[in-house]
């Protein structure tokens, strides 16, 4: 068994010699079971050494001492329950040598780069930077070194006074390894995260100092805060470079540069609050300062605000990403104060982003559509901070601008902020007309942009989010129907006031439900005419309105006009049933007192022309009666039901009249008006 064990004890060395670990492994592992405390012993040995020992062929998988040491202390970790180093916690062994590890691998990184050396220094350009990378080397050794001495504190059986922290580096030998710091940001990174491991496990409480101070412990607890002050040190000045970088980059007009540099940062690492606070402001306000320049080539403020969350978060550090949070709203609140204050600047400044990039020439070079729904997506996310810090609902705050749009007079605009919420454009056109009081033709272009031209998209949109029947309207749609049919009514006494003809193609509600496209009227319409008419609309009914003003109204355009009336329920619709009855009695009576007009005309003469003429008026007096003999309510119970047998006496007497005139006398009873 001895034998055995010298024998295996002698492999693991030339092993380690051959720079050979997987070998030397296997070795160990055989000498584990046959004797444990000489592998333990090998093991601790090379840990305490830092895997630092002369004669050893380094190879591809065991590079360097600080390698060598990480898989001993792996290796150390799997002895279980056997005591493995005098330190409280095996963990923090690992930390230290996984700290020398990441400090060789640095200086390996570093001396990768060092350029080389020419004959003639004359022509060595390199010659700054190969100084400027050895002073570096000299002081990542001297790390180097501070990690080892710190690292025998905890493995070494009887250790007291072997650590030396004498070790306390300059600024300015801090300064030479900012270009390091920023070459190699991820190794660093994982370096300063170490060391803040360091930092948590070797602080000791108070009441860990009152027990130690008497004790054979007290060494231990002095070694393991040795040198704590250059660890931290270096987490920052690791910062500073970072820092120092980023405002380089904000200078030079880099943000994609400066953003990225937001993941190294952490609030844990040694600076002030305030430092990371400055730079962060003046990032955030640089990127603010491009907003409303659309012929810029940068990207969109939201696009890099997004990036610098994304960024902070990979940081892990939520301090860095409620600062940047912070900070974003302080803005958006200075901006808020000032358009709250201005008198000229009524639109938010998500909404003037917004209507900026629609009339900007750079929209015409994409896609229509596919431009619009980026900065509508844009737009709304700015519109959520914005009613966020402001406190105002977001609706509420596209419907005063829209209105306020309208105001004055600048529809487009309307037209343009009402996109990012189509459902309110019909109500935004009900209640921007009562603040175009005696403007008809700004009033008609505002049903005509905001209701008739998208009317039919509107309420398809409606239907399928509500699950509305196709043939139910709501109030507001209602309402903005019955403007357009007074807008026409209005439309049509003007014209006809003026000599002019009105057709169904000018009118702006057909135009609405896609019967036909709206013209302009011909002729050119008092617009005095017009406004009275709606002002008489808004307290009166259409029919009486219609044949007040135009009392020779054919029967043609008026049975057009009440026709096109919005219908908004079933009791609505009854009753236009009896306003279309009133119309043919009206027209009735107007057929029989034309023909009796003419009859008594033809008492001076034979005049077979007036004679015609007669009974195209008892012809049209016919049809009339028939048409409200055949309303479907002719039996329905209702105080305005007419009596047919009026009309039956009125067209009897005509005909007797016509008759005996001719000499063709005919017996005819007259009928009862009982």
């Amino acid at each position: 068994m001895e034998k055995e064990v010298e024998l295996l004890s002698r492999v693991a060395a030339n092993h380690l010699y051959l720079g050979q670990f997987e070998a030397l492994r296997a070795a160990l592992l055989s000498l584990r079971r046959r004797k444990p405390e000489i592998a333990h012993a090998f093991l601790n040995t090379i840990v305490f050494e830092g895997g630092s020992f002369d004669g050893v062929l380094w190879s591809s998988t065991c590079s360097s001492p600080a390698h060598l040491a990480w898989m001993s202390v792996l290796e150390l970790l799997e002895f279980g329950n056997a005591p493995v180093f005098r330190g409280p916690d095996p963990e923090t062994v690992r930390v230290k040598v996984e700290f020398l590890l990441l400090v060789q691998l640095l200086c390996s990184r570093v001396s990768e780069t060092s350029p080389m050396r020419s004959a003639d220094p004359d022509v060595d350009d390199r010659k700054d930077d190969s100084g400027r990378i050895s002073k570096s080397l000299d002081f990542l050794h001297r790390i180097l070194d501070l990690g080892l001495r710190r690292l025998k504190s905890d493995v070494a059986d009887v250790v007291r006074d072997a650590v030396n922290a004498d070790f306390s580096p300059s600024e300015e030998e801090f300064r030479c390894l900012y270009d390091v710091f920023l070459d190699q940001p991820e190794l660093l990174e994982a370096l300063c995260w170490n060391i803040q491991k360091q930092v948590s496990w070797s602080k000791p409480s108070g009441s860990e100092l009152v027990l130690s101070v008497g004790g054979e412990d007290y060494g231990s607890v002095r070694s393991s805060v040795e040198g704590l002050n250059t660890l931290v040190e270096i987490q920052r000045n690791v910062q500073m470079a970072q820092l120092g970088a980023m405002k380089k980059c904000m200078e030079a007009g880099d943000m994609t540069g400066a953003i990225s540099h937001l993941r190294f940062l952490h609030l844990d690492f040694g600076l002030e609050e305030s430092e990371y606070r400055m730079a962060l402001h003046d990032l955030i306000k640089r990127a603010w300062s491009y907003e409303g320049h659309p012929g810029s080539e940068r990207h969109s403020f939201s696009d890099e605000i997004l990036s610098m969350y994304t960024q902070a978060l990979s940081s892990n550090c939520m301090k860095i990403v409620r600062m940047i949070q912070v900070i974003q709203d302080e803005l958006r609140l200075e901006e808020v104060e000032r358009i709250k204050f201005s008198e000229d600047n009524f639109v938010p400044f998500p909404l003037q982003k917004y209507l900026e990039v629609l009339n900007s020439k750079a929209t015409l070079t994409l896609d229509d559509k596919m431009s619009r729904s980026i900065a509508i997506n844009s737009c709304l996310r700015d519109m959520y901070h914005f009613a966020r810090i402001s406190g105002i609902h977001v609706l509420e705050c596209v419907m005063d601008t829209a209105l306020s749009f309208v105001k004055k007079e600048r529809l487009r605009e309307a037209c343009d902020v009402l996109s990012l919420f189509p459902l309110l454009q019909p109500l935004s056109a009900v209640m921007g007309w009562d603040l175009l009081p005696g403007k008809t033709a700004v009033r008609r272009k505002l049903m005509q942009i905001l209701w008739t031209s998208q009317s039919q998209v509107l309420r398809l949109e409606e239907s399928s989010l509500y699950g509305k029947q196709k043939d139910e309207v709501s109030c507001v749609e209602y309402l903005c129907d019955l403007l357009c049919f007074h807008l026409d009514l209005a439309s049509f006494v003007a014209c006809v006031n003026s000599g002019g003809h009105w057709e169904s193609k000018f009118s702006l509600l057909l135009s609405g439900k896609g019967q036909n496209a709206a013209q302009d009227v011909v002729g050119q319409t008092d617009p005095f005419v017009e406004n009275f008419i709606l002002e008489r609309l808004a307290v009166h009914t259409p029919m009486r309105v219609m044949f007040d003003v135009v009392p020779e109204i054919r029967f043609k355009d008026a049975i057009e006009l009440i026709s096109m009336q919005p219908i908004p329920s079933r009791s609505a619709a009854w009753k236009r049933l009896q306003d279309i009855e009133l119309l043919h009695m009206r027209y009735a009576l107007e057929a029989a007192a034309l023909a009796l007009e003419v009859m008594e005309s033809c008492t001076a003469g034979d005049n077979d022309n007036e004679y015609s003429t007669a009974f195209m008026h008892l012809k049209d007096l016919k049809n009339h009666i028939e048409a409200v003999n055949n309303a479907p309510r002719k039996d329905a119970p209702s105080k305005r039901k007419f009596r047919p047998s009026i009309y039956s006496y009125v067209h009897t007497c005509v005909l007797i009249c016509i008759y005996s005139l001719k000499g063709k006398s005919i017996q005819v009873e007259v009928p009862s008006l009982k």
